[in-house]
């Protein structure tokens, strides 16, 4: 039998370890029967003592081991909150890796997209880059061209600027007998304004002679004295203008200026000039038209401007009429 002192201390034991040390106790004080019916009683106390010491031990380490127990409960418990609050931040955190994952899934796709028009893109400019090499390589041909052209243009232009030093040289050549001639025609003109001048004063005296008698004839005018050359003030300063015939005289009782120009030919343009003069004379005299006669003397003139001579009024007088 095993004693009530033992019995209470395994009672006091974890249910786990109770079972064990009660089967162990039995078992052994069991053997110390068996031991205690063999020797002396006193070897039997000793070891039921040792027992009870070694119980109390263990009852003694079974208290520190539930105490130590209730402390890792303890500890278990704040690691369950604390593993309860790092749930609840992990789920948080988890959530808003979720909303970042959209977020990055979102701009991957729109990447996706932008990394599809960039190639798209760079396709283009390749075939762009390869028109690009395509218009050099023609620009590379007429940029050969053309300088195979500018070196036939120089060879060219060599040759033009050999030619026109020989140019420069007939034409320098051309130059002096160009000069001459103008000298020549300088002298020849002077000659044949000396030739004009003697005739046309020869035709002039001829006229000074032959006109009154014409007039008279001609018009029923009579002459005033003489038919003259004569000089009026010209419109610039210290100028002089000359009318070839100048002269007064009478027709039906009125008083007619005549006014002419006497040369060996005529033109339209001189026509003219002597027309501004009359009206510049008359102006002077302070007369009419009406009260003047104009007239030309000439050796002779082409048709056209006897015509014009006709239709502005001029007598026309030939040389061969004085």
């Amino acid at each position: 039998m095993i004693p009530a002192e033992v019995l209470e201390i395994i009672q006091k034991m974890p249910k786990e370890f109770r079972e064990y040390f009660f089967h162990f106790t039995k078992v052994l004080y069991k053997d110390m029967v068996e031991i205690a019916r063999k020797s002396d009683f006193e070897a039997l106390k000793k070891n039921i003592t040792e027992l009870s010491k070694i119980v109390k031990e263990l009852a003694a380490a079974q208290s520190k081991t539930e105490k130590r127990v209730e402390e890792l409960a303890v500890a278990q418990s704040k690691t369950e909150a604390r593993l309860e609050e790092l749930a609840i931040k992990t789920e948080k955190r988890l959530e808003e890796l979720a909303v970042a994952q959209s977020k990055t899934e979102k701009r991957l796709e729109e990447l996706a997209i932008a990394q599809s028009k960039t190639e798209k893109r760079v396709e283009e400019l390749a075939v762009a880059q390869s028109k690009t090499e395509a218009r050099l390589e023609e620009l590379a041909i007429a940029q050969s061209k053309t300088e195979k052209r500018l070196e036939e243009l120089a060879a060219a232009q060599s040759k033009t600027e050999k030619r026109l030093e020989e140019l420069a040289v007939a034409q320098s050549k051309t130059e002096d007998s160009l000069n001459k001639l103008i000298n020549e025609h300088v002298e020849t003109r002077r000659r044949l304004e000396s030739m004009s001048d003697a005739v046309g004063y020869n035709l002039e005296n001829q006229a000074y002679k032959a006109l009154p008698a014409l007039l008279e004839k001609d018009l029923k005018i009579k002459v005033e004295g003489k038919l003259v050359r004569r000089y009026f003030p010209g419109t610039r300063k210290g100028r002089y203008i000359q009318v070839n015939i100048y002269g007064w005289g009478a027709q039906n009782g009125k008083r007619i200026l005549i006014l002419g120009e006497c040369k060996t030919s005529l033109s339209k343009k001189e026509v003219d000039r002597f027309l501004k003069l009359t009206k510049y004379i008359v102006k002077l005299e302070n007369i009419s038209e009406e009260e003047t006669l104009k007239i030309a003397v000439v050796h002779d003139i082409l048709p056209p401007v006897v015509s014009y001579l006709e239709s502005k009024g001029i007598k026309l007088y030939w040389s061969y009429d004085l």
